[in-house]
């Protein structure tokens, strides 16, 4: 039971109900002081509540009440974000009534501390005129991301953008206009990058942005291509438009440096190898910095790879983890670039959506989906495949009719097809993506959402939404047997989705050991390579017929 307080003499109201999400659904909808939240719910439960909130940013003291006997819960409740706990002997009106209103001033008190601090602490370190960090800043990021690269033998990539002409720009149209481009600028590069990313201004016309994981080169190039079509608008300040360009230097750990401050200065180099050759992209290798034509060469290989058929598809099956039996299959998007060599949709997906070709992948993925089920029942046998759509796609009012054609066309039942639809694709415009999810539900195309628990979407925008289908993120499940939070919190979307009456699916499934926990858990489906690895239609037929129906695919 959780009682949620209002300001005015702690007038409460009170929703008896074991449902976390209903919680999180009424204090995400209404502003409230304060949470006495009852702690006969399992700890685990109340622990999941307490991080729900915290991720979802709803800032509000939460006070749990305790049985004698439990005590001992308390340090486990307050590190999960509790801010006090109470045993039902405190209960009595006046130690209650100045139990919340002391937490609750506690926590106002915390919070104006906090802000000053922060803008202490900012002044500090970031940069007085965008508000990014500065150089001091990233180094000491900087010097942490290696650190834990070089512990997880991870990489990552440091990138350093330079404007160009900025100095004569401002020489023309004064320093006034010239820093409201910077600000711009930053803006501009800031949109374009992932959460975990780092933006900052080094000096003057100089940024620089830290990818802290997936530094692969690949991964660079991509970020590169997507700041380089960021700039490329034109910037509107005041009467005038002004174009500018960037000339970008990249440096990836561990390949051209072990250590923050070479990296950063290797990156730096190139980026005035870039500049000194008229603009451009500059990877530093080999002890020097070499031309490379990166994301621009990138964009121009893919407009290749679509017009000349060069992506394809491979399909992982979903297994139920009681029989071993498929119920259904995953369409997985692949590019094998041929410098580059075999690239997952991260590497290119985000091009395509900056230069309009997702829509011609959507399309071409939908159709190739549909023409292989359409050969799968021919030979008589029917297995519903997914697709993941892009933010893009998804918010593409013809989307539905699109796929309505499709269908029609390869003679494919609605049911046989379900959209994987990502948690940013739904948050980026709730309304719209609930308004064409309804209509392709009405088609009877199943929905699923994938990565669940990984970032914004939480059992609020599920139950708004014509879901069918959770798939955890593979994060929680590859950590289950070494990590007692992962393994709760997975339990805790399993249970709350079967609530709810949805099919749950964990990702990641690479051992027997967390096939065997997930079982125990109640979870009913499973993807991974130890269930079955990605594979051609033709691979996936003969692997069936070879392991009944997918009961021996663990061995796959």
């Amino acid at each position: 039971m959780a009682a949620l307080l209002g300001a005015d003499h702690w007038a409460a109201e009170i929703h008896a109900t074991a449902d976390t999400g209903e919680i999180v659904r009424r204090l995400v909808e209404h502003r409230f002081d304060g949470v006495l939240l009852d702690g006969a719910l399992a700890l685990a439960r109340n622990a999941f509540l307490l991080r729900e909130l915290r991720q979802i940013g709803v800032d509000v003291p939460v006070i749990v009440i305790l049985d004698g006997r439990d005590a001992h819960r308390r340090a486990d409740l307050l590190d999960a974000g509790a801010a006090e706990t109470m045993t039902r002997d405190d209960l009595d009106p006046t130690h209650l009534d100045f139990a919340l209103a002391m937490t609750i001033r506690l926590h106002r008190t915390e919070k104006r501390a906090l802000e000053a601090e922060r803008r202490l602490t900012s002044e500090a370190s970031h940069d007085g005129l965008t508000g990014l960090p500065n150089r001091a800043l990233l180094l000491d990021r900087l010097d942490l991301s290696v650190s834990y690269a070089q512990r997880e033998k991870a990489g990552l990539a440091l990138l350093v953008i330079d404007l160009n002409g900025f100095t004569a720009f401002n020489t023309e149209f004064g320093r006034e206009t010239g820093d409201r481009l910077l600000r711009e600028v930053a803006t501009r590069l800031r949109a374009r990058l992932r959460t975990s990313d780092s933006l900052a201004r080094l000096e003057n016309d100089s940024f620089a942005v830290l990818l802290p994981t997936g530094g692969t080169f690949a991964g660079a190039l991509n970020a590169a291509s997507k700041l380089h079509e960021a700039l490329k608008t034109p910037f509107n300040l005041g009467s005038r438009s002004h174009v500018t360009s960037a000339s970008i230097g990249i440096a990836v750990f561990p390949n051209h440096a072990q250590d923050a401050l070479t990296l950063l200065d290797r990156a730096e180099r190139a980026a005035w190898e870039a500049r000194g050759n008229r603009g451009g992209l500059i990877v530093w290798s080999n002890g020097e910095a070499n031309i490379d034509s990166g994301p621009f060469a990138l964009a121009g290989d893919l407009r290749h790879a679509i017009d000349h058929d060069e992506l394809f598809l491979l399909f992982q099956p979903k297994v139920d983890i009681k029989t071993g039996a498929v119920r259904g299959l995953e369409a997985l998007l692949r590019w094998r670039h041929p410098t580059l060599g075999l690239l997952g949709p991260d590497a290119f997906v985000p091009l395509a959506e900056r230069t309009g070709w997702i829509e011609a992948i959507t399309k071409r993925v939908l159709e190739r989906t549909l023409e292989r089920v359409a050969v799968w029942r021919q030979g008589g046998r029917e297995v519903p495949v997914s697709v993941n759509v892009s933010a893009v796609s998804l918010h593409n009012e013809s989307l539905p009719d699109q796929i309505q054609s499709l269908l029609e066309r390869w003679d494919v039942p609605p049911r046989l097809l379900a959209l994987e639809l990502t948690e940013s694709a739904i948050v980026e415009d709730a309304k719209l993506a609930n308004s064409i999810a309804r209509r392709l539900d009405g088609m009877g195309v199943r929905i699923s959402i994938d990565d669940f628990g990984s970032g914004f979407t939480s059992f609020a925008y599920v139950r708004a939404m014509p879901v069918s289908e959770i798939k955890i993120d593979k994060s929680f499940v590859q950590s289950m047997s070494s990590s007692a939070e992962d393994k709760v919190i997975v339990r805790l979307i399993v249970e709350l989705g079967h609530t709810l009456g949805l099919d749950i699916v964990a990702e990641g499934v690479e051992d027997a050991e967390t096939l065997s926990m997930l079982s125990e858990i109640g979870c009913t489906l499973a993807q991974g390579f130890h269930v079955a690895r990605p594979m051609t239609g033709d691979e996936f037929a003969a692997w069936i017929d070879l392991n009944g129906n997918g009961k021996e695919s663990r061995s796959a």
